[in-house]
């Protein structure tokens, strides 16, 4: 399929086939009650690295990938001052 990309004859069906299953796969409680764990995970590290950050500086610039630590800043997203 990687000789013709999207105009195999099957793309389509394949393409449906994929998204299909990652949905099934998605919506299956022990995944979903992992990445709940994990997004709770990284938001401790997030906290945690932050505070690091302030004891050298507030001016150090954090990247969390968690817009609830942005500040008004021009960091464009998921970044945040110590």
């Amino acid at each position: 399929m990687a000789e013709y990309g999207k105009y195999a004859p099957d793309y389509r069906e394949r393409q449906r086939s994929l998204r299909k299953a990652k949905r099934a796969l998605d919506l299956h409680p022990k995944v979903a009650e992992y990445r709940l764990a994990e997004t709770q995970l990284q938001g401790i590290l997030d906290e945690i690295i932050i505070k690091i950050a302030a004891t050298f500086s507030e001016d150090v610039i954090v990247e969390t990938g968690n817009p609830f630590f942005e500040k008004k800043s021009g960091c464009g997203g998921g970044c945040s001052h110590g």
